[in-house]
Parts: C-alpha cells; structure tokens; sequence
C-alpha cells in the first residue's frame, strides 16, 4: 500500500517513472509491483528467453491487470 502511495505522489511530479524489477519468473515480488504501474515492458534475451516463457508472462500480467505496452529483445 505504501509503494502505491509513492507512486501516486512521484506521478504529481514526473512525467514518467521507470520501475526495474527482478525477473518474474523467479518467483520475485514484481507482480505486484508492476500491478501499480501504468503499463509493462517485457524485456527477453535473444537465444535464451523461451517463447511459452514469454506467452506466459505475458498472461501473468494480464491477470495482475497490468496493460503491456511493449517488449524488447536484448542481444546480449
């Protein structure tokens, strides 16, 4: 509750607030951080990052209400 108070008062404030989290797939907390957020991007690493692992990300976030606005592929 008090991230989300944090949040709203750096939004009174800045135009964009850009949150990184830990890879949900870890079982980290980023869920329920990324619910707080406006939108999500999916970031998955050319060569190493599953498709069904994405697809279920991707389905993960959707159920936390969170709108996915992109995704990057990193290289390295």
């Amino acid at each position: 509750q008090a991230f989300g108070e944090i949040i709203k008062n750096l939004e009174d404030v800045y135009d964009i607030i850009l949150i990184d989290t830990s890879p949900i797939n870890l079982g980290s907390d980023a869920l329920s951080v990324v619910s707080k957020a406006q939108g999500a991007i999916i970031v998955a690493r050319k060569n190493k990052s599953l498709a069904q692992e994405v697809q279920y990300l991707h389905k993960q976030l959707k159920l936390t209400g969170a709108s996915v606005i992109g995704s990057v592929i990193q290289e390295f």
